[in-house]
C-alpha cells in the first residue's frame, strides 16, 4: 500500500497507479484528520496502456493543452482543470516538463494584475500541479503561461 501525505498549501502530486490485476483503487483519509478535509482528483484518466507523447505545434487554447519545445528537458505542456470557474473559486494547472526542471507559472487576470509562482521544480517524473483560489469580484478571460524548457499557455474564464 502506498501513501502520500500532504498539508494545506503544498503543491499537488501527480500520481500514476498501475492497476495490474486490480479492479479498484481505494482512497482513504487518516482518522486523525480534521472533519472538513477534501480530496481533489484532478483530471483522472484510465489508460489501457501508456501512450507515447506525440509532438504537436504550439497552440493557444481555452482550458486545453498547449505547449512548445525548447532547449533542455523536453516539451512543456499546460492543462487547466476547468475552462471556466466562478469568481472566488479554485482553478488548477497541471504542467509537464523535463524531470526536475525549473519552471515558472504566470497568471494574468482580466484586470491586468499578475500572479507569479516560481521558480519551482518539477518532480522526477516532470510533473507539477498548482491549485489556487481565483480572486473574487472579477470576471473575464484569464491567461496562464508555464515557462520551463519551453513555453505553454492556456486560458480560462472567470464568471
Amino acid at each position: 500500500m502506498a501513501s502520500i501525505a500532504k498539508v494545506y498549501g503544498q503543491a499537488a502530486t501527480m500520481l500514476t497507479v498501475p492497476f495490474g490485476q486490480a479492479s479498484q483503487i481505494k482512497l482513504t483519509l487518516h482518522e486523525n484528520q480534521k472533519k472538513q478535509l477534501y480530496i481533489l482528483l484532478g483530471n483522472p484518466t484510465v489508460l489501457t496502456s501508456v501512450p507515447k507523447p506525440v509532438a504537436a505545434p504550439p497552440s493557444f487554447g481555452s482550458g486545453g493543452n498547449s505547449g512548445g519545445s525548447g532547449a533542455g528537458g523536453g516539451k512543456t505542456t499546460l492543462k487547466l482543470l476547468s475552462p471556466s470557474v466562478a469568481s472566488g473559486s479554485q482553478e488548477t494547472a497541471l504542467i509537464t516538463t523535463g524531470a526536475n526542471a525549473a519552471l515558472t507559472l504566470v497568471i494574468t487576470y482580466p484586470d491586468g494584475t499578475q500572479q507569479v509562482l516560481g521558480p519551482k521544480k518539477a518532480g522526477a517524473d516532470g510533473h507539477f500541479a498548482y491549485g489556487w483560489v481565483v480572486p473574487g469580484g472579477m470576471a473575464g478571460v484569464t491567461r496562464v503561461v508555464a515557462i520551463s524548457s519551453g513555453v505553454a499557455q492556456a486560458t480560462f474564464t472567470i464568471q
